[in-house]
């Protein structure tokens, strides 16, 4: 695990420090494009992403659509 990490996007750089303090939601979505939560890992007490995606909106079923449609 890296004491320093630099975050860079189209060749320039981003934010460096320490990994709690460059890997947070705002950087990942800026250089990453990815919507996501930070945390700390509870073993390794390190930066954690959790990717957030259209994955956690839930679809209704097809039974509800047909339901609202008639």
């Amino acid at each position: 695990y890296a004491d320093h990490v630099i975050a860079m996007k189209k060749g320039a750089i981003v934010a460096e420090g320490a990994p709690a303090d460059v890997i947070t939601a705002e950087t990942v979505e800026d250089v990453f494009g990815l919507r996501c939560q930070v945390t700390t890992d509870p073993v390794s007490r390190t930066p954690l992403v959790i990717p957030v995606g259209r994955h956690h909106t839930p679809e209704p079923e097809p039974e509800e659509s047909a339901k609202s449609l008639g």
